[in-house]
């Protein structure tokens, strides 16, 4: 068994970050585990107070040679990298010396068997190239998979939300990304019928991102959950994930850079748009045995996903004619598409500095 170190960029949110490192301090396979903090250099004065407590936090804790782990080195940026930079710049750092590696982010807590899960599934999958990374999240939904199984191989959902990925998957990935490799294959992707097997929400994003001229840094060019469930289909790969989640995320507070704060109202509905996901209940036991369904119903579970992470009626039917439209276009065409919406971009953003 190799076992894989842990990678957490962080910035300010002290607290958070506090919880996200004791939860894994609670892990039953901390010993065997390197840990590496990423502290991005501020930028704004508001970040400057939990910037200097979670590093004077990082320094004493690692001091006092108390920690559980097997090491743990704290990093700090010279300068600012930027959420997603941060994150990204770590794992290309990790894998100049290891192969494998599992990243989480400050505003997550986790099982006390998240690193083993994470282990387990990272030494499982290692041969399988249709299988490119390990997620620890699950939604709070039933699954349609049988009783036995407490692991998926699916390709619906790619969570960032405590992620492993091995050094040869994540350099083909990325690489794939930063390349523009989404927004090349769309009318491709459209062509081969792939979008039938896409989320509700990832078409949205992927026909929004592509029609309105997705930019050099569009979240699909960088590592995020919204490139991560398009690549899933696009690329034909395969994600693992748990069926009891092994983390909940604890930023819907409007305190990060992309998780919006969620309104909760127990008098409609719940869906993604108002549950508590810092409240969702995580796999609490100290151990985890393997049993992965292989044969993992993407029809069914497709509509489980989309009942849950609900999108407006008729929007389906809407991004697909987008889509078609989009497609019709010679590639002429759509690069003078893409001038006019940039155009219209900047100058939206022009009026709005003026207006000021």
């Amino acid at each position: 068994m190799i076992y894989a170190p842990v990678l957490i960029p962080t910035l300010c949110r002290y607290e958070k970050f506090v919880r996200c490192f004791e939860s894994l301090q609670n892990n039953t396979w901390a010993d065997k585990t390197d840990v590496y903090i990423a502290l991005d250099r501020p930028t704004h004065s508001s970040h400057k107070d939990g910037y200097t407590k979670i590093k004077n936090y990082c320094n004493q804790v690692i001091k006092s040679g108390r920690l559980p782990f097997k090491s743990v080195k704290l990093i700090c940026r010279k300068t600012n990298q930027g959420a997603i930079g941060n994150f990204e710049r770590l794992v290309q750092e990790i894998f100049r010396k290891y192969d494998r590696c599992i990243c989480t982010f400050d505003d997550i807590e986790h099982s006390p068997v998240f690193i083993q899960y994470m282990d387990e599934m990272l030494d499982k999958f290692k041969d399988d190239k249709s299988v490119f990374m390990v997620t620890g999240y699950s939604y709070p939904v039933k699954w349609h998979t049988e009783n036995t199984y407490n692991a998926v191989v699916q390709n619906l959902e790619g969570s960032i939300w405590g992620v492993g990925y091995w050094k040869t998957e994540w350099k083909e990935m990325y690489g794939y990304l930063r390349a523009g490799g989404l927004i090349k294959k769309f009318p491709a992707a459209y062509k081969e019928g792939r979008f039938a097997n896409m989320t509700d929400w990832a078409l949205k994003d992927y026909v929004n991102a592509v029609v309105n001229g997705a930019s050099y840094n569009s979240l699909l060019k960088r590592v995020t959950d919204v490139s991560m469930r398009i690549y899933l289909t696009v690329a034909d790969k395969y994600a693992v994930m748990p069926v009891v989640t092994k983390t909940r995320n604890i930023g819907f507070d409007g305190s990060g850079a992309y998780c919006e704060e969620i309104g909760f109202d127990e008098s409609v509905e719940i869906t993604s748009s108002n549950y508590r996901f810092d409240l969702q209940p995580i796999d609490e036991t100290f151990n985890f045995i393997p049993c992965v369904d292989l044969q993992f119903n993407t029809a069914f579970n497709l509509a489980i996903i989309n009942q849950f992470d609900k999108r407006p009626a008729g929007e389906r039917k809407e991004m697909l004619a987008k889509a078609e439209n989009y497609c019709r276009l010679n590639r002429f065409e759509r690069e003078a598409m893409n001038v006019r919406v940039n155009i219209s971009k900047v100058t939206n953003r022009l009026n709005r500095i003026i207006r000021r």
